[in-house]
């Protein structure tokens, strides 16, 4: 808990309006996780939290790339990330969570956004990881150049 305590947010300490926060992310971030599809991740995350007197409006911003394993040729490339997410968090009697909104407990002074920020990285890897020499056919792969010795 103590390695993530960067991505947490303290209620307390933003002013109404819009707060910046700016995030670097790369394989320090993803320490701790065994199995993922992907390496070398070089992403910057932009974070706008937009206060009023009831909510608190998370605006994400997430550029960047990281490699992948192409499915097919099993060569690696570089995979551009470009996603924009909204986060609606609000106050309430219970705690809750929603695609798009969370509702914490009255008096809950943070929320540590670590878990947000890594599941949108991880669902933004393609099911079909493809390089895109593979679709143009330039690419010079010793998998591709067996399999197609093997066509019948």
């Amino acid at each position: 808990m103590l390695k993530n305590r960067q991505y947490i947010l303290y209620f307390s300490s933003l002013t109404n309006g819009n707060n910046f926060f700016s995030y670097r992310i790369g394989n320090s971030f993803f320490e701790n996780i065994d199995d993922l599809d992907f390496a070398n991740p070089d992403i910057n995350v932009d974070l706008r939290v937009e206060k009023t007197s009831s909510i608190y409006v998370l605006y994400f911003t997430i550029r960047g790339s990281y490699d992948l394993q192409c499915d097919l040729s099993l060569e690696l490339f570089k995979h551009d990330v470009s996603l924009d997410s909204k986060l609606i968090v609000k106050f309430g009697s219970f705690e809750s969570k929603y695609d798009d909104m969370i509702i914490l407990a009255n008096g809950s002074d943070s929320l540590n956004i670590y878990d947000y920020i890594y599941d949108m990285i991880v669902l933004s890897v393609p099911m079909k990881k493809k390089h895109p020499k593979v679709e143009d056919g330039t690419i010079k792969s010793l998998t591709l150049d067996i399999l197609k010795r093997m066509e019948v």
